[in-house]
């Protein structure tokens, strides 16, 4: 009986103390955890570091080594999609994929902040966990993002997957986009025909 006894006792032990870090590690995350104010744009958001609910300047952030495909065409978007061998228009597809699940799941929801690798006068560019997973490993996954710059450095180059970009492209492709000039009221195809 007293072994049966000391063998429940120790057994209780490891229980609490199990429950013990969990509780602590769930608190933890709670504590280090902020809500996303505003989503600028897929790899860019206002998250709230200071628990005022108010973007502030200072809490402009953005994913440090993924960039996520962007709905805005300039120079820059021109140049990246270049870069990725893609036209302009898949490109922009597939950052009206991105920004609208960053609009849908990641605004309002709360984020965990890892480390903040750099900042400078517009951004903090930073490793975001959302869901518990990377965000730059989700992008990359998901075909919403691509490496930033020297991809075979990068850590996150064994997530980069080219395939599920061409898979969401072809799925887009499949829809019919159009612009609604609100001047005129007429309606044009991305490819403005």
């Amino acid at each position: 009986i007293i072994l049966m006894f000391k063998k429940f006792f120790c057994i209780l032990i490891l229980f609490t103390m199990l429950l013990g870090f969990v509780l602590y590690k769930k608190q933890n995350e709670k504590l280090l955890s902020h809500k996303v104010l505003r989503v600028v744009s897929a790899d860019l958001f206002y998250i709230d570091i200071n628990d005022n609910a108010k973007a502030d300047e200072n809490e402009l952030f953005k994913l440090q080594d993924v960039r996520a495909f962007d709905t805005v065409l300039n120079d820059y978007t021109k140049t990246e999609a270049k870069k990725l061998m893609m036209n302009e228009f898949d490109y922009l597809k597939a950052g009206y994929l991105a920004y609208n699940f960053a609009l849908d799941e990641i605004s309002g929801s709360d984020v965990i902040i890892g480390a903040i690798s750099k900042s400078d006068k517009k951004y903090n560019y930073a490793k975001i966990i959302f869901k518990g997973e990377d965000l730059g490993e989700f992008y990359l996954k998901n075909g919403l993002g691509y490496l930033k710059e020297n991809p075979l450095n990068s850590a996150y180059f064994s997530y980069f997957n080219p395939n599920q970009i061409k898979s969401n492209i072809d799925e887009l492709s499949k829809l019919d986009f159009v612009i609604l000039n609100l001047k005129s009221k007429v309606f044009h195809n991305l490819n403005c025909e």
